[in-house]
């Protein structure tokens, strides 16, 4: 049982890590384009 939780455990760890990680990735792109328009006006 202790072992599979673990397992699980260390699934949605990795699974968070994904999506923070994209959540980030994709922010920062956004974060830039709009730098980029800025600096066009």
């Amino acid at each position: 049982m202790s072992d599979n939780d673990e397992r699980v455990n260390a699934q949605l760890i990795r699974f968070f890590e994904k999506v923070i990680l994209n959540t980030a990735n994709t922010y920062y792109k956004k974060q830039e384009e709009i730098q980029k328009h800025e600096q066009l006006d």
